[in-house]
Order: C-alpha cells, then sequence, then structure tokens
C-alpha cells in the first residue's frame, strides 16, 4: 500500500465520522464530570443559627430537619460552640421541617496516664438538650420561598 493509499482511508467517512464521535463524547464527559450547574432544581436555600441551652452555646452537637412533606429532602449539620450553617447545595427546599437536635457539654475524654485506649470505660457525655424537646412535632420550621432562613434555637433544659 502506498502511502497515497493510507492518507485516502484516513479521510475517508467512516474516520470523519469517529472522530465526531470521539469529539462529541469527550465534550459530554466534560459537562459531566466539571458539572453544567450546581441547581438540581429544588431551590434550595442555605440554612444557619445559634443553638443556646438555659442561654448558654451547645458546645458540640448536631441538627437536623425532617421534612413534613411527602417527597421532601431532608438535611442537617454539625453544631460547633451554639452555631451551626448548611450550604445552599445542601440546604432545605421551601417547606415544613421538623427540628432535632442533640448536643453535649463538649468535654472529650482523656486516657489516663500509663492506660492504652480501651483500657478503661469512656464516661458518657453529659447531654445538654433535653429527651423531651425531641418529641415529635414539637418543634417545627418553616422555610420561606423567600426571605431569611435563620433559624434560632433557644432552648430551657427544664422544659417538660
Amino acid at each position: 500500500m502506498t502511502c497515497s493509499e493510507v492518507f485516502r482511508r484516513l479521510n475517508s467517512s467512516r474516520v470523519k465520522n469517529l472522530q465526531r464521535l470521539v469529539s462529541g463524547t469527550s465534550l459530554i464527559v466534560m459537562a459531566v464530570t466539571v458539572g453544567c450547574g450546581s441547581d438540581d432544581g429544588l431551590n434550595r436555600k442555605p440554612i444557619k443559627g445559634v443553638i443556646t441551652v438555659d442561654g448558654k452555646s451547645v458546645p458540640n452537637g448536631s441538627i437536623n430537619f425532617e421534612p413534613l412533606y411527602q417527597g421532601g429532602v431532608g438535611s442537617g449539620a454539625v453544631i460547633t460552640n451554639g452555631a451551626y450553617a448548611i450550604a445552599q447545595k445542601d440546604g432545605l427546599p421551601p417547606g415544613k421541617y421538623r427540628v432535632q437536635i442533640t448536643g453535649d457539654d463538649g468535654v472529650n475524654f482523656g486516657v489516663s496516664e500509663g492506660k492504652m485506649p480501651g483500657d478503661e470505660i469512656m464516661p458518657p457525655k453529659k447531654q445538654l438538650v433535653p429527651a423531651s424537646w425531641n418529641s415529635k412535632s414539637k418543634h417545627e420550621i418553616e422555610v420561606p420561598d423567600k426571605g431569611p432562613t435563620v433559624f434560632d434555637f433557644t432552648i430551657n433544659s427544664k422544659e417538660k
């Protein structure tokens, strides 16, 4: 086969179609990998707030939002030094949610000198949020379609 025959075959329509397919596939793979935008169509809102128990910030804990409507999307966050925040990409769509909060005193257990982890039983952390606070349908929020999405919670440990 001569060089000119090889060149003619490379320029055939089959090769050109293959080149187009590879180029098109590469563009699709790049779009999926990079992403075509962060909007998932749920109109998520960033959520943030402050949690206090008896007027003091909760040092360590978590907050969860459970949707109260069919097909809803929930979310949650870690509480650190009384504050929590959920970014918009993980936020809540407008609607009603049940709130569940846990919080402890933030005191970490240290292994005694000369002991190995597992040698001692870790004492339970002091829970600051009373179990009664998290009872079903007791604490709910509504995330608006527009407006602020700041939800602060002031908890009384003596609450029944």
